[in-house]
């Protein structure tokens, strides 16, 4: 596939967070953006305004696949095919480190995906480019993908804000497919 798809989206916070952090909201603003071209999914997020209560993690000498990322500022994408109930969940940290992720249905059989070993990174004062290569897992007979795209965002304070395109349910939960409304 050689195709050129790219779209600007903002990650809102999710509804049931929005009065706690009214003053900040007004400071600060997060988007990201979807490209898929030859085989390649690129996800760029991009901040502006008051990061400064924002707790990055220290950018890592060597990117690596990591579990458990989510549990800091961790900026995440989500992808399967439509009408299929397996999909994939990418996680990409600040600090350089990623792993992506295979589910055989909603939270069920997750696993780390081995098919995709390689992730392309850049991080930017105020944005983080991502490349993943899915040319290992696409099928020409399986299209459209469904995209998601999220973000945990850390405060200094050590709570944990939860943004995404689209909330599925009255709590933070990313892995809905109701959640993945970008079609590729």
């Amino acid at each position: 596939m050689s195709f050129l798809v790219e779209r600007r989206y903002p990650l809102i916070l999710h509804p049931t967070q929005s009065s706690d952090f009214n003053e900040w909201l007004n400071q600060f603003d997060l988007h990201a953006e979807v490209q898929f071209l030859e085989n390649t999914l690129q996800f760029k997020y991009e901040w502006r305004g008051d990061s400064s209560s924002i707790l990055f993690p220290e950018l890592s000498p060597l990117s690596q696949r990591k579990d458990f990322l989510w549990e800091h500022t961790c900026f995440e994408a989500f992808w399967g095919w439509e009408g299929e109930s397996s999909y994939w969940e990418l996680n990409t940290s600040p600090s350089g480190d990623w792993n992506i992720y295979y589910f055989d249905d909603y939270r069920m059989g997750q696993k780390s995906e081995e098919r995709l070993v390689q992730v392309q990174f850049e991080r930017h004062t105020h944005s983080l480019i991502v490349r993943v290569d899915l040319s290992r897992i696409l099928n020409s007979n399986k299209m459209p993908l469904r995209v998601g795209l999220t973000a945990v965002i850390e405060l200094k304070s050590g709570q944990k804000t939860y943004w995404a395109i689209a909330h599925g349910a009255d709590r933070p939960d990313f892995h809905l497919r109701n959640s993945f409304i970008i079609q590729i």
